[in-house]
């Protein structure tokens, strides 16, 4: 008598996360799996672990915080984030009459450094500003109307102003 014995390959741990902010500003990580074996283990900066048996699940993070997820199989594998939270820019009004005002909303950042070209390409404003009240208001008054190009934090943000 003879019998065939054929081993499947199992399947890795496969899933999707979202950072963003809440309506109070806090930074929180969307988890949602596609594939993999409940209950999930869920580590933060390597940290005491929660678990969680529903495929979709939010946790409470902060910028830099690394998010490791685990199913009940070890041969699943594993699903890793960093978080990173890019904050949401914009300018209040373009074209612009007197200074420059950027909306930095939520964001976690205190100061930026702010970059603007002229049409040529040669730098005109290099400096850093304070966030405000989540903005930050560049002096431009004195400036040629024209179109200059406005960099933050060296291309996290790229804004073409017209004046």
């Amino acid at each position: 008598q003879c019998f065939e014995v054929v081993i499947v390959p199992g399947s890795n741990l496969e899933g999707k996360t979202t950072v963003f902010q809440d309506a109070l500003g806090n930074t929180k990580l969307n988890v949602n799996i596609d594939k993999g074996t409940p209950p999930y283990k869920v580590t933060i900066n390597d940290n005491e672990a929660i678990y969680f048996s529903r495929k979709v699940f939010t946790i409470d993070v902060t910028q830099g915080d690394n998010v490791e997820v685990i199913s009940s199989l070890a041969c699943e594998g594993e699903l890793n984030t960093k978080v990173n939270v890019t904050p949401s820019l914009r300018l209040a009004k373009n074209p612009i009459e007197g200074d420059v005002i950027l909306f930095v909303g939520n964001s976690p950042l205190k100061e930026v450094e702010i970059t603007i070209y002229n049409v040529l390409g040669k730098v005109i404003v290099h400096e850093r500003h304070p966030v405000i009240s989540g903005r930050i208001q560049i002096p431009f008054d004195h400036q040629r109307s024209g179109i200059y190009l406005l960099r933050v934090n060296n291309g996290l943000a790229t804004f073409k102003i017209v004046k």
